[in-house]
């Protein structure tokens, strides 16, 4: 079913909408286990990671990556949550990766 989400990107508003995100883990130790091997892998050098409040235990075992952690309290997916993660993100950045839940 989620490939078919990603494929399909005709909306029942009439829209089409693309989808950017190249890929993507569902796992408890998946910063742990998979992302390190993933950037060296695709070349990224510079990677930062959004997370929240809720989710930086998870992200702060990545200590080779820079860190945005936005305070969970009303966070909402929105252009808000993402103009407070816009402003942190230095020039150098090469890949966003969003932890969450």
């Amino acid at each position: 079913m989620l490939k078919q989400l990603i494929e399909n990107t005709k909306c029942p508003c009439g829209r089409e909408h693309e989808v950017l995100t190249k890929e993507f883990f569902i796992a408890e130790t998946c910063v742990k286990d998979i992302l390190k091997e993933y950037l060296c892998k695709n070349g990224y050098n510079k990677p930062t990671i959004v997370c929240d409040t809720n989710t930086e235990k998870f992200a702060k075992v990545a200590d080779f990556c820079r860190r945005i952690c936005l305070d969970a309290k009303d966070l909402h997916a929105n252009e808000i949550a993402i103009e407070k993660a816009s402003g942190a993100i230095e020039s150098d950045c090469d890949v966003l990766v969003a932890v969450g839940g």
